[in-house]
């Protein structure tokens, strides 16, 4: 997959979470606790690290 795209698999799916966790945000008013809960995080620490560290902002600032 590295040789077709550039990106590895793990590269890959962060891209895709990370897409649909800032459509979560956008559409939803779930909490921030219950998305990392049903996204499958350890917990809202390590989702709101997760988050920023793809993507430069905190959940609540996308959502903002």
């Amino acid at each position: 997959m590295n040789q077709v795209t550039g990106h590895t698999p793990k590269t890959i799916i962060d891209q895709y979470v990370i897409l649909q966790l800032k459509m979560h945000l956008k559409r939803t008013t779930q909490s921030i606790k219950e998305m990392a809960w049903e996204f499958h995080f350890a917990d809202v620490s390590f989702f709101c690290r997760y988050f920023k560290k793809h993507t430069g902002l905190t959940p609540q600032q996308i959502r903002a």
